[in-house]
């Protein structure tokens, strides 16, 4: 016989943005804009509300088929996706597994993990839109992070040199909310989840290599993820 258990109760996946709109940044001399505070004055909506669907994997047997409106029924990821393990992920196996995504993954300390998501979760000049690379990235991520056992996720957003530091900290802050409220309705619970700007404070390398290499060096989101028994 296949016991049964009842399904726990969902955790909330509302999210409140904290943080006052900022000002307008200045237009230069010429009419022209500083490169990452360009096109910030258009509010930058958050993107959309999405509403991941759970697919149920096919029920074995007619005693299974019997019970499962009452059971647990395990669910199947999609096609194509990074296959997640049903069981709850230590932080060490799951900051491997981030790893194999081609993320940089740091280990600075015992129960924590900096994940720096590099080019997979990126942003336009002046834009807190996610864009549907970054979407799907964050998709398959929030489903991992949903079976971890972790105390806290805090997503930190990072700029690059150019532009008006006061406004790549706005940028920087709104980038992490939205990032934070995607996962959020993506199965992540809220209470794990802080978000932080810290505009170009904390830069990847410095204006020179910049330059060689991309903004997207220093124009960047980290997931800093946290957990007491690991």
């Amino acid at each position: 016989m296949v016991s049964s258990q009842a399904m726990p109760e969902p955790k909330p996946s509302a999210w409140g943005n904290d943080t006052d709109p900022a000002p307008k940044p200045a237009v230069r001399a010429g009419g022209g804009r500083d490169d990452d505070e360009a096109g910030s004055d258009r509010g930058g909506p958050a993107p959309a509300d999405h509403e991941g669907l759970a697919d149920v994997a096919p029920v074995a047997s007619a005693e299974v088929a019997d019970q499962a409106g009452a059971g647990a029924v395990a669910a199947a990821g999609r096609p194509g996706d990074v296959e997640i393990a049903a069981e709850v992920q230590s932080l060490t196996d799951l900051a491997d597994w981030i790893r194999g995504l081609g993320v940089t993954v740091e280990r600075p300390g015992p129960g924590r993990v900096i994940a720096d998501l590099g080019d997979k979760v990126q942003f336009a000049d002046g834009s807190v839109m996610l864009d549907p690379n970054g979407e799907a990235f964050l998709e398959t991520i929030a489903r991992r992070l949903g079976d971890a056992s972790l105390d806290e996720i805090r997503v930190v957003g990072h700029t690059d040199h150019r532009g008006r530091a006061s406004t790549n900290l706005w940028l920087s802050q709104r980038r992490a909310e939205v990032v934070a409220e995607f996962l959020t309705d993506h199965g992540v619970p809220r209470e794990w989840l802080h978000s932080e700007g810290r505009g170009l404070l904390e830069p990847k390398v410095a204006a020179e290599q910049e330059w060689t290499l991309g903004p997207w060096v220093n124009r960047r989101i980290e997931l800093e993820l946290r957990s007491d028994t690991d």
